[in-house]
């Protein structure tokens, strides 16, 4: 962490300014990679600001390079997207405090406890799993509302059945392949097409102590290619990433596959899609706008 002369640690702000026209789509997709911005919008102003923070100016700047690359591939991106993305210095040590009390240890399921590293938490029952989580300056603590709902799947199933193998598409933070390796998964295998999110699930597994239990990468949906079929498949994506990739997505399902990342006003004509691919729905829950499914393949 760089200090200056008198010795003040520094932290580096990422300002996106955006229209609102455009905020939905990009705090969806933000949001769905564990990535928490700060949102400030005023009444009557056109425009929203978001803000990131990171640890140092190498970080702050290869974030805002993905962010421009992920902006500019929007679809029907246009000059109405109006945006910039500054970086600022603030002091560390009174951003930190303020920052840290919105985060608190959360029990998502009927044993998963979400816990920020810097919470104490006691435990009531030896059946709960305690996922412990340092999310960095920009990476959430898996509190989303359709992260939840991939937990309580995860921990349904693996009360009902054994499931041996797991590939997480879209890992994110890696939270839920830290939840599936204390749940007792051996074979973990998980993706992110964002080498940053890569990065900080790998640090998370470690600092879980399962560094060597699940295979984080770096892969695009679109080119993935597998010849394994897993027991379980998580895709937690945008619904528009998950429509235009089931072909890639079902081929590695040998059983059960979480969908989650969509919208409720979405989640229909998409979930039809993958039935149609040979799945039937076991069970769906909403959570704050979002729709998530469990579903299994049909025996033939």
């Amino acid at each position: 962490m760089k200090k200056n002369q008198n010795n003040i640690e520094k932290i580096y702000k990422i300002i996106i300014v955006c229209t609102n026209a455009y905020l939905e789509i990009l705090t969806n997709h933000l949001t769905l990679k564990g990535l928490n911005p700060v949102i400030w919008d005023e009444p009557d102003n056109p425009k929203t600001f978001l803000y990131f923070y990171c640890n140092s100016m190498t970080e702050a700047q290869r974030f805002k390079k993905n962010l421009e690359e992920y902006i500019k591939s929007i679809e029907n991106y246009s000059a109405e997207f109006i945006y910039s993305l500054p970086i600022e210095v603030e002091q560390k040590e009174d951003w930190s405090q303020s920052w840290k009390k919105y985060f608190f240890p959360e029990k998502v399921s009927n044993r998963i406890i979400i816990k920020p590293s810097w919470h104490e938490y006691k435990t009531n029952s030896e059946n709960d799993i305690i996922i412990e989580i340092d999310p960095g300056m920009s990476f959430g603590t898996g509190q989303h509302g359709t992260t939840k709902a991939c937990l309580q799947f995860l921990d349904e199933i693996m009360l009902s059945e054994k499931i041996d193998s797991l590939l997480d598409i879209g890992s994110g933070s890696g939270i839920l392949s830290i939840a599936s390796a204390k749940l007792g998964i051996s074979k973990i295998d998980a993706f992110d097409y964002d080498k940053d999110a890569v990065m900080i699930a790998k640090e998370n597994l470690e600092f879980n102590n399962l560094s060597d239990s699940a295979n984080i990468f770096y892969a695009d949906l679109s080119e993935f290619d597998s010849n394994y079929c897993y027991d379980l498949v998580i895709a937690n994506i945008l619904s528009s990433i998950l429509s235009v990739n089931i072909e890639n997505i079902v081929k590695t399902v040998k059983k059960h596959l979480f969908l989650s990342g969509i919208l409720e006003k979405e989640y229909k004509e998409l979930a039809k899609k993958f039935m149609r691919c040979g799945f039937y729905q076991y069970k769906t829950i909403v959570i704050d706008e979002w729709q998530s499914g469990w579903f299994t393949r049909i025996n033939k």
